[in-house]
């Protein structure tokens, strides 16, 4: 599978929902909506709306907050391939969310490098 990077340094092409998505696997996508439920406090997650073609794409599937997420918006109005690529690399917003995902920190910081 090919590696999909969100602008924020999340891996998609690790992600659950974006594994089952892709494969087509409805009782992944149930698992999916489970984790996305008791992990990510998405109350209202089923295997119908975790679909997620990752978050660069435009095809508007897009599970959890993709589609209303602010770090998306502003990368893809810059029109960057990711958050590393950005003059304001680390913003507030950015760094709010960096704070609580040390993974993603330094995925963006090696592309930065």
């Amino acid at each position: 599978m090919t590696h999909i990077l969100a602008y924020c340094g999340i891996l998609c092409s690790e992600c659950p929902a974006y594994v089952a998505t892709q494969s087509g696997d409805r009782p992944a996508l149930a698992a999916a909506a489970e984790i996305f439920r008791t992990q990510y406090g998405v109350a209202d997650a089923t295997a119908g709306n975790v679909l997620c073609d990752g978050c660069p794409s435009d095809t508007g599937r897009h599970a959890g907050e993709v589609p209303g997420c602010p770090i998306r918006a502003c990368a893809k109005g810059r029109d960057l391939p990711h958050c590393a690529a950005c003059n304001e690399y680390v913003c507030g917003t950015l760094a709010q969310f960096l704070r609580s995902h040390p993974k993603e920190r330094a995925t963006l910081d090696a592309l930065r490098d």
